[in-house]
């Protein structure tokens, strides 16, 4: 992902294949479902992931624009089951350098920590244009980075560490949240309709960046994590 051409591209091609389709089935939204415990209320399951974010928290404008929106999306999602993440752990993903199922390597975690005291990184804003939803249940906040700075040093990170995980988002997207119960036609042409009017009366919001923490998740959405460490941007 190179231009914001492209990752406007890329948004739209996930969002539009929502868009398109009739209803949502068990099945497309089995890889939401599979990361919740269902108690009366859903909470994360527990998984080992060790990342790069930014965010956690976000500056207050920014989360109460992002709380806002989540608002707006509970509403047409209705009594569909459904999570947001909560306010102080929303976050952007630059790169995860432990998913759940890979060995935890406590030297490349430090190595990496080492290469982030040394190298330089600088502030940006970065931009809110629009949400969307998936098929397989994920709701999203489409984010623009404002010279690609997250795809930038992303980048500049893999490119030190090419033995990190090939499974890295191109993105610089918000994960706000997922609903785990399948659509009927009816629903599903309601929420399309909403949908499409956030979108299309939607008012850009940007913050600055000016951080971004290495952090291991103990449970998924950053219900339980802690940063390892915290690099400032000049």
């Amino acid at each position: 992902m190179n231009t914001k051409n492209d990752l406007i591209k890329s948004y739209w091609k996930v969002y539009e294949a929502f868009l398109k389709k009739d209803q949502i089935s068990i099945n497309d939204i089995k890889n939401s479902i599979d990361i919740f415990e269902k108690y009366p209320k859903i909470i994360p399951k527990k998984f080992e992931v060790i990342a790069i974010v930014s965010g956690l928290p976000f500056e207050i404008k920014f989360q109460k624009n992002i709380i806002k929106i989540q608002s707006e999306i509970r509403n047409i999602l209705g009594k569909t089951l459904h999570y947001f993440v909560k306010p102080d752990n929303l976050a952007v993903e630059y790169l995860v350098i432990k998913w759940p199922n890979d060995k935890y390597d406590l030297k490349t975690i430090l190595d990496i920590k080492t290469f982030l005291e040394d190298a330089k990184f600088k502030k940006f804003y970065f931009e809110i244009k629009g949400v969307q939803i998936h098929s397989d249940g994920c709701i999203v906040l489409q984010g623009f980075s404002e010279n690609m700075e997250i795809n930038k040093y992303r980048k500049k990170i893999i490119t030190n560490f090419p033995n990190l995980p090939k499974k890295q988002s191109e993105w610089s997207h918000i994960p706000i949240g997922r609903f785990v119960e399948p659509l009927n036609i009816v629903d599903k042409r309601k929420i399309n309709h909403s949908l499409k009017e956030i979108n299309s009366n939607f008012t850009n919001f940007r913050t600055e960046i000016n951080s971004f923490h290495l952090v291991h998740e103990h449970r998924w959405y950053m219900e339980e994590f802690n940063k390892i460490y915290t690099k400032i941007f000049i």
